[in-house]
């Protein structure tokens, strides 16, 4: 029961998490920027909101299956830090917590479909594209982690300074986190300025709401998730919070590239993956 506890812990602060990536890059661009709970405002004010029911039932279920998901997540990467004692530690349950990350993207494009939207639908077949090279190499850099060490379970990963072992798969973890966590250079998928709000450009209220929770949630699972692979369990948290730094310094200081060049250099980077898993570097 302590993950649960601990994941609950963990919603929490990826919603503090989100004020302070806003808060940094506002910074970054000479502006106060807002508070840094701001998100909770904007998501108290969201749920406040009214929404009209689509009659296309898949647009309302996604957001339900995303939040669902991500809470999943954060249960498994809890689970990491409780120990064998933990409820979720069983065999290779890591390729359990690869397949749940990209599910959540999954339910976005189900979402984005449904919804009819030239955006979202145009965010949608962006995040096809790009799932033909981070999918493979995301899955393939977890397996390398544990294979590296011998260990096959989460709740046993108690390896400080894993970077050192494995420096290759250590930098395609984080190029692949540009992705997951919708960062420039690589955040075609949700680039506002060109697709509005990509996959949530529908979306509203209590809906929208759910939504962006799953994202805060997933962001601090990827950091949290590649703070203890790289780092140990005892720096994941601090290493989360770095992680927050960098890609927000990346967000605001990268031009974003082409649909098409982000969609080549994630295949270059499932390839270098796929000779990595034979190598273990």
């Amino acid at each position: 029961m302590i993950e649960f506890v601990l994941a609950f812990a963990f919603i929490i602060i990826s919603i503090f998490f989100a004020g302070i990536f806003r808060k940094f890059i506002a910074r970054m661009h000479n502006r106060v920027g807002p508070p840094i709970i701001q998100p909770f405002y904007d998501l108290i004010k969201l749920f406040s909101k009214k929404t009209t029911k689509y009659k296309n039932p898949i647009f309302h279920a996604v957001p339900y299956a995303s939040i669902i998901t991500s809470i999943v997540i954060i249960i498994l990467i809890s689970s990491a830090f409780v120990g064998t004692d933990s409820l979720f530690d069983f065999d290779y349950n890591f390729l359990v917590l690869g397949y749940l990350f990209i599910l959540v993207d999954t339910f976005y494009i189900f979402g984005a479909v449904a919804s009819r939207s030239p955006f979202a639908i145009q965010s949608s077949m962006r995040e096809l594209l790009l799932m033909l090279g981070y999918e493979l190499s995301f899955m393939m850099v977890l397996s390398i982690f544990f294979a590296k060490t011998g260990i096959v379970s989460l709740a046993d990963f108690d390896v400080e300074f894993a970077f050192v072992q494995a420096p290759v798969a250590s930098i395609l973890l984080v190029l692949i986190g540009f992705v997951i966590v919708r960062i420039t250079p690589f955040d075609v998928v949700n680039a506002e300025t060109e697709l509005s709000a990509g996959f949530f450009a529908e979306y509203y209220g209590k809906d929208l709401a759910l939504l962006e929770i799953a994202e805060f949630i997933k962001d601090l699972a990827f950091g949290l998730m590649a703070g203890l692979l790289l780092f140990g369990k005892v720096f994941a948290l601090p290493a989360a919070l770095g992680f927050v730094f960098f890609y927000a310094l990346m967000q605001a200081t990268s031009p974003r590239y082409c649909t098409f060049r982000t969609a080549k250099i994630f295949l270059i980077i499932a390839i270098l993956a796929f000779i990595d898993l034979f190598l273990l570097v």
